[in-house]
């Protein structure tokens, strides 16, 4: 008899585990793509080699550009843009 309570306990305790790990692997999913859909990023691409003088200063220009509109952002965080 005490192992046939042991057994079910067992069997529940498993299933209850592997449906919580499941439910949880499904929660972090959703999260992974909630924040991919709202990271920035912003990409160089760049040619094999080294970079010219002139493509550093256009880099260099477009990051101060995206900065200073995020920080623009930040003083006004409801105005429209």
């Amino acid at each position: 008899m005490d192992i046939l309570i042991f057994c079910i306990g067992f069997v529940i305790f498993v299933t209850y585990m592997f449906f919580l790990l499941k439910m949880i692997n499904r929660a972090h999913k959703s999260q992974e793509k909630a924040q991919d859909k709202h990271k920035r990023q912003i990409h160089v691409t760049r040619k094999r080699g080294t970079m010219s003088a002139d493509d550093c200063e256009r880099v260099i220009k477009n990051a101060r550009d995206y900065v200073s509109s995020h920080e623009k952002r930040k003083q006004f965080p409801y105005s429209k843009r």
